[in-house]
């Protein structure tokens, strides 16, 4: 997640009277901040500003908008003269000027219009000045009110060390506001121990408690456009209730029946090895619709499972099952993102820190190719031949959704595509097309890799044509049997599938419907016709579903489902596009949420494919 902060603090000025904390306060708000302990925020870009001039707010106002990322909080903090002119709260800078407040100052306008462009989901304004209080006034003069309460638009969060005709007072420990501040981020003053972060409002409810017998000084906060917990820092005192035993006892409007209850502690037991994702998101629906509670206590309970499960996990020997166990308790929401903000308010928070995690797995996973080229193999014999082909398309996939939606920053990016050109040399000849288990993989990191290294696309998307063409589209059902395995690539290897059984061979399969929509992509159209005639006969599938929040459920009841035989229905790559419906892959994920979503539950619910990132 890309937050940033700018903290200033001004003691000396030209033209008013110094004051002695007002750097000792920014400097302790960007060192709590900053910290990973406290908060997630991205300090390289953040600036600390102390005793700054009008033009080096601005300048560093500026530099904040080029930083080249969606912005998710911003957070700007100031302690030092505050003066209210003509309704109008000035921040004195260095340069202020008495007699030229309007102009010589620093105007909350101008820090607004600056938010407005900078497009931040979450703002938390925080003010140690006197006469603070007073900005409310500009807040609703310089926001764009027609954009109020809009989807996505942001959600402002003001904390101001007084009333507009009170004083800020500070002490030899710094601003007397902004150290109870300090002791509610850092847990020294307890706020609350429910969610797992503390948002400004609430940290402004229990600073207020603290002046309320002082009737010289009211802190004020007050929230604009809010729809759920803005995440202001980390939480010091959440303790989540990690064992499932707790988790199952405090589930209140929950009707957890002896056979879920049953059901949860088995795949507990599962969750280091033989994780069914499938298992869980029958459990978790089931208790979603028979639920007599509010979404809430829902999204609460799945967070706790989802808690205790990973405990678990962090036992397994797939770095994966934690990210795996993540998404198929979120996917259990994915229905409700389009009709509750409050839903799709948890779910893209927990999208970001899923694809964080997968930055953070998949650069584990390059370090350890480095001291072992031979890391991706497994220890399953003749059947690596068919797992470990598989293997390499999920790093595909991972690696993919994480470019495509995770924001990397240029190093990120560089390192995540010298992972894959790490694993495409050692595996060159293992990078094949083995069963429809592969799709949404291979065509979510070859989408992702087409935007930064298309040379290297083309060349995995070859490689995975070449040997579906040469193996006669020997392609396996997506759930083919560890039995059946065997016999499958010893029929594949003699490219005999007349001989092979009933519901081995995926026909039609969506894994080559991925190749050849692919190839328009990647200007490979021309060549994959070449060989479209060893494929003759062979049927591929395509199934859109009407909406994407439905990637979450068992069985998906709504969408367009085509059948097309290759040397039949088309001969080439334009003949097939040209025959499809016109607007078929436009359909509208709704939510970033449900976008980022569905791509992660087709990698764990594979039998469905993301179509919508081909747009």
């Amino acid at each position: 997640m890309n937050n940033l902060f700018l903290a200033i603090g001004c003691d000396s000025y030209d033209h008013l009277g110094g004051l002695a904390c007002g750097e000792k306060d920014a400097k302790n708000i960007a060192e709590h901040l900053g910290n990973p302990k406290y908060a997630h925020y991205n300090t390289p870009i953040s600036r600390v500003l102390l005793s700054p001039t009008v033009f080096e707010i601005n300048d560093a106002l500026a530099s904040i908008l080029k930083n080249g990322r969606p912005v998710g909080s911003f957070t700007f903090f100031f302690a030092g003269h505050g003066i209210l002119k003509v309704g109008t709260l000035v921040l004195c800078t260095r340069d202020t000027h008495p007699d030229a407040l309007t102009t010589t100052g620093f105007s909350l306008g101008t820090l607004f219009n600056s938010v407005n462009e900078l497009g931040a989901r979450h703002v938390h304004i925080i003010l140690d000045a006197c006469e603070s209080g007073g900005v409310s006034g500009d807040v609703i003069t310089a926001l764009k009110p027609n954009l109020i309460g809009q989807a996505g638009s942001a959600e402002i969060t003001l904390l101001a060390a007084c009333a507009e005709d009170q004083s800020a007072f500070e002490d030899q420990n710094g601003g007397r506001f902004t150290n109870k501040l300090l002791a509610c981020i850092n847990g020294t003053d307890f706020v609350q121990d429910l969610t797992p972060t503390i948002d400004l409002n609430e940290i402004g409810k229990r600073i207020s408690a603290h002046f309320a017998t002082d009737a010289r000084q009211s802190p004020i906060y007050w929230g604009l456009n809010l729809s759920a917990n803005t995440g202001f820092v980390k939480n010091p005192h959440f303790v989540p209730q990690s064992g499932l035993r707790e988790t199952l006892a405090a589930a209140p409007g929950l009707n957890i029946t002896p056979a879920i209850r049953e059901g949860l502690w088995q795949i507990y037991s599962e969750a280091d090895e033989g994780f069914v994702p499938e298992k869980l998101r029958g459990l978790l629906r089931t208790l979603l619709e028979d639920a007599v509670s509010p979404l809430p206590s829902y999204i609460a309970f799945i967070h706790r499972i989802r808690t205790s499960l990973c405990d678990r996990a962090k036992r397994a020997t797939d770095s994966f099952r934690e990210i795996e166990i993540r998404v198929a308790c979120l996917s259990s929401l994915l229905g409700e993102i389009p009709t509750s903000a409050i839903a799709d308010e948890y779910a893209l928070r927990e999208c970001e820190e899923i694809l964080d995690d997968v930055k953070l797995r998949l650069q584990e996973l390059s370090e350890r190719l480095r001291e072992n080229d031979l890391e991706l193999v497994g220890g399953l014999g003749l059947s690596e031949l068919y797992f470990l082909p598989i293997r390499i398309s999920k790093i595909l996939g991972w690696a993919g959704v994480f470019l495509l939606f995770g924001n990397p920053d240029q190093k990120e990016a560089a390192s995540i595509c010298g992972l894959l050109h790490r694993v495409f040399n050692r595996y060159a000849g293992i990078a094949i097309a083995v069963s429809d288990l592969q799709a949404p993989f291979i065509l979510t990191g070859l989408v992702a890799l087409a935007k930064l290294d298309p040379d290297a696309a083309e060349t995995w998307a070859s490689l995975y044509f070449n040997s579906v063409a040469e193996s006669g589209c020997c392609v396996a059902q997506w759930d083919l049997s560890f039995e059946a395995i065997p016999g499958f690539l010893l029929r594949r290897a003699l490219a005999d599938t007349a001989n092979m059984e009933r519901g081995v061979v995926a026909n039609p399969t969506e894994l080559v419907a991925v190749l050849l929509l692919l190839a328009d992509r990647l200007q490979l159209k021309d060549t994959f016709d070449e060989s479209l005639a060893l494929l003759d006969h062979r049927s591929i599938n395509l199934f859109v579903p009407e909406t994407y929040s439905s990637y979450g459920d068992a069985l998906i009841n709504s969408g367009v489902n085509l059948t097309r035989k290759i040397g039949h229905d088309f001969f080439t790559v334009d003949e097939l596009i040209a025959g499809l419906p016109a607007n078929l892959l436009k359909v509208d994920t709704e939510a970033k949420s449900v976008a980022i979503l569905s791509v992660l539950s087709s990698f764990i619910y594979p039998n469905r494919t993301p179509w919508h990132i081909l747009l």
